[in-house]
């Protein structure tokens, strides 16, 4: 059916090449004796139909798999990865759109890089038009993303639950507190990263 998915492909243009024979059904669209046979017995009545079927349009998904200043290479969906299928998906949610936005820790399978330099400038840009809200264990999206509100979810006799003094903006002394603990590890343990990675 790939000659289905053809820029070229049209009914009338089967039709047409039906009515010219079976050479030409093969030649023109690469199909097998089974299916030219079904074809050329259709009547004129199904060809005349066949010319005024209208095809829905298709869309295909593909990113651009290069970095910097190389040149794009583009690949289909179905040849990424799953981190890579994400990163197209989350740029076609985050285009111009007026819809809230929910999202279950996207960072399961994207890189932090990618969520420091992409998607959190795109976050800063579209929430003053759009509501997101995310449940994640990234640092990067709260607190890069500037959020307005930052809610930490606990959990009491087998319920969820955010209690009040656990929600605010991240100036808020609880919650500054709780985010770093939960999302950086401590204190210490943002510290010890920091001097591990020499940033001083």
């Amino acid at each position: 059916m790939a000659w289905v998915l053809d820029g070229d492909f049209s009914p009338s243009n089967l039709a047409a090449t039906i009515r010219q024979g079976e050479t030409e059904l093969a030649q023109n669209f690469g199909v097998t004796g089974t299916v030219i046979t079904a074809l050329t017995r259709l009547p004129e009545v199904k060809l005349l139909e066949l010319e005024e079927l209208q095809l829905p349009d298709t869309m295909a998904i593909e990113l651009n798999v290069t970095h910097g200043e190389r040149e794009a290479v583009f690949r289909p969906i179905d040849d990424l990865s799953t981190g890579q299928q994400c990163t197209a998906v989350l740029h076609l949610l985050l285009l111009d759109n007026q819809d809230p936005l929910i999202l279950d820790q996207p960072e399961d399978n994207l890189d932090n890089a990618f969520i420091a330099e992409r998607i959190v400038a795109e976050l800063r840009r579209a929430k003053l038009s759009r509501q997101f809200l995310f449940a994640t264990h990234n640092a990067n999206i709260p607190v890069f993303g500037d959020a307005e509100w930052i809610g930490v979810l606990s959990v009491e006799d087998s319920k969820g639950m955010i209690l009040s003094e656990q929600q605010g903006a991240i100036d808020v002394p609880k919650v500054q507190e709780l985010a770093a603990d939960i999302l950086e590890g401590g204190k210490s343990a943002f510290n010890q990263r920091r001097e591990k990675y020499g940033f001083n």
